[in-house]
């Protein structure tokens, strides 16, 4: 798979994004590399990304209607765990 371009999101970003947890339990896919190679997308993943392509793949496989969905729904799971990772440590200390 290729790299993803600097103003897009890269490898690391995408997969802190969308873990396993999350493609298996909203998706047919068992990692994030192997959504990108059906929905032949080898660069330039935007949040915004408009491709018909990548909707239709998203529409089929996944419990989301398009990539603007998914990825918003995976920035809000994101955004709970690190906010629960916060009050673990706080708990913690």
């Amino acid at each position: 798979m290729n790299r993803f371009d600097d103003a897009s999101l890269d490898d690391g970003e995408l997969e802190k994004l969308f873990p396993r947890a999350f493609l298996s339990s909203n998706s047919c896919f068992t990692n994030l590399w192997q959504m990108l190679h059906k929905c032949n997308i080898k660069s330039e993943l935007y949040p915004d990304t408009k491709n018909e392509q990548l909707d239709k793949v998203i529409a089929m496989h996944t419990s989301f209607n398009s990539w603007r969905e998914m990825y918003e729904t995976a920035l809000e799971e994101y955004a709970d765990r690190l906010c629960s990772k916060v009050d673990d440590d706080i708990q913690t200390h």
